[in-house]
């Protein structure tokens, strides 16, 4: 067995390896990294040309860096979960505080320069989210009434600026809902079946593939799952988050604190971006230690 603290302690160094990875690709502008585990199996038929002498997805506006993922957004999930996974550690004040804080700010500039802009809004919204909760009410109600107003003067620069920057546009989104809805009408109860997504190939204005770029989980499931798939999956994220909520009023565990913040931040990254990359493998793996480093707990008080 092993408690959340062991772990933590454990994956330090791998995470300070894994992202020193990350700010050597953003140096030399090149993910050899992948490119070394690309040509290691000569069977691989990705996307991935194991000639090319370079590899980055980087934009003249932006840094992105995918490490050893598929795509720097499922390198912005993967490290946002991991920055929520020592973020309460942080929060309740435990001892080897500084380690825990040089490692968020190694994992924070790593998940900065993955450029995922999803990824960066979900960390500081469910980080900001625990930090708060345990304020006093009237800073509640002064910081909320500071956060609508930032969102009231700034939503509609952060629209344009998302139209006009490139990668994930408004206007790409409304395609991949005109084609969702186009093909949800004709199967809307159970979908068309695992993978039809895969079929619907079509070129936007700037030559990329819709089918590839659904920026939403929830086209996906209705595409392929219908209405009982959407249901299915928000139950599914509803009762992880019931239970770990449920563990945070009881006992204010910090592990119940790291699986709600998680779990709320995979749930909303998915609608948001959708899980390019399958980038929620690696998220569930949190989730799930999470939750048995809480049963953990419960099963020697009945043992007892």
């Amino acid at each position: 067995k092993c408690s959340y603290e062991e772990l933590t302690d454990k994956l330090f160094w791998p995470v300070i390896a894994f992202c020193g990875l990350g700010f050597l690709e953003a140096l030399l502008q090149n993910n050899f990294i992948y490119l070394a585990l690309v040509r290691a199996f000569p069977a691989y038929n990705g996307d991935c040309d194991p000639l090319n002498k370079s590899l980055f997805f980087g934009d003249p506006w932006r840094m992105r860096i995918s490490i050893t993922t598929w795509h720097p957004s499922t390198l912005g999930l993967l490290l946002s979960s991991i920055f929520l996974f020592y973020w309460p550690k942080y929060l309740s004040g435990t001892e080897n505080r500084m380690k825990t804080i040089i490692l968020l700010c190694v994992v924070g500039l790593t998940i900065f320069l993955s450029g995922s802009r999803t990824a960066m809004l979900c960390t500081c919204f469910f980080a900001v989210y625990l930090w708060i909760r345990e304020k006093h009410f009237y800073f509640k109600i002064l910081f909320a009434i500071v956060a609508i107003f930032c969102i009231l003067e700034y939503s509609l620069q952060f629209i344009h600026f998302m139209e006009n920057s490139g990668g994930s546009s408004i206007s790409l989104r409304q395609r991949n809902m005109l084609v969702c809805l186009a093909a949800f009408s004709e199967h809307p109860v159970i979908g068309h079946g695992l993978g039809y997504t895969s079929t619907l190939v079509e070129k936007d204005a700037d030559g990329g593939n819709v089918d590839g770029a659904f920026e939403s989980v929830i086209y996906h499931l209705l595409i392929d799952q219908g209405l009982l798939g959407l249901i299915v999956f928000f139950i599914f994220f509803g009762a992880i988050i019931f239970y770990f909520c449920k563990s945070m009023r009881k006992d204010n565990r910090i592990e119940a604190m790291a699986g709600t913040a998680i779990t709320g931040s995979a749930l909303f990254f998915s609608l948001l971006s959708g899980f390019l990359g399958r980038s929620d493998t690696m998220t569930f793996f949190f989730i799930g230690a999470c939750a048995a480093f809480l049963n953990q707990d419960g099963d020697a008080e009945n043992t007892e």
